[in-house]
């Protein structure tokens, strides 16, 4: 084994948080959180809206709704991943 697979592999997300921070503290891991929610909160409320007026359908295609939840899905897997490499690297 050479020494740069025993290297540990850290990738930098801080492009996916929105903030361009780093994740050094308690304050930019709840903001990074905050961010990342808000936005998949806003994708699912345009998406409720194929769904809620039945009288006027948006009409997105498959494909448009699955990259919608897709989306959400990145998201979540976002919080996840801020989390744990907060939890490794950060907290006391």
């Amino acid at each position: 084994m050479n020494e740069k697979s025993k290297e540990s592999t850290t990738v930098n997300l801080t492009h996916r948080l929105g903030l361009g921070a780093e994740l050094d503290s308690a304050h930019a891991l709840g903001e990074a959180i905050a961010a990342i929610t808000e936005r998949s909160s806003s994708v699912l409320h345009m998406l409720a809206t194929q769904f809620a007026d039945k009288e006027n359908p948006s009409h997105l295609s498959d494909e448009t709704i699955f990259g919608v939840i897709d989306s959400v899905i990145c998201d979540l897997s976002d919080i996840t991943a801020a989390v744990g490499h907060y939890n490794k690297n950060v907290q006391p």
